[in-house]
C-alpha cells in the first residue's frame, strides 16, 4: 500500500509528522478503505462527526468500494484501522453491520 501512502505524502513530509500521526497514516494506508476513511474523516467534509456517524460512514464506504470492484478488507484490518482512528468502540461491528 506504499502507492496509496505516496499519493498523499512524500517521504520527507511523512518524516516530519509526529510519530503518533505517522503511525495512524501508515495503518490507514494499509487498505484502500482505510485511506478513504482517513481522507474523509480527518481531512474531508466529514471531519468532526460523532463516532456513531463515523462508524456508519465506514460501512457505507466499504460497500461502495466493493461495488466498484475493490476487494473487501478483513475484519482484523478494519479493527486495526478503527483502533488507530479512535473509533473501535464496544460492539462497533453491530453498529456497522459488519
Amino acid at each position: 500500500m506504499e502507492v496509496i501512502k505516496g499519493m498523499a505524502f512524500d517521504a520527507e513530509r511523512l518524516a516530519s509528522i509526529p510519530e503518533s500521526s505517522r503511525r495512524r497514516i501508515e495503518i490507514c494506508c494499509e487498505t484502500v478503505q482505510g485511506f478513504c476513511y482517513m481522507m474523509a474523516l480527518d481531512a474531508g467534509r466529514l471531519k468532526g462527526l460523532m463516532n456513531l456517524r463515523s462508524l456508519q460512514f465506514t460501512h457505507y464506504m466499504d460497500k461502495e468500494l466493493e461495488t466498484q470492484g475493490f476487494p473487501p478488507q478483513s475484519k482484523e484490518q478494519k479493527e486495526r484501522i478503527l483502533e488507530v482512528m479512535g473509533l473501535r468502540i464496544p460492539r462497533w461491528d453491530e453498529i456497522t453491520g459488519d
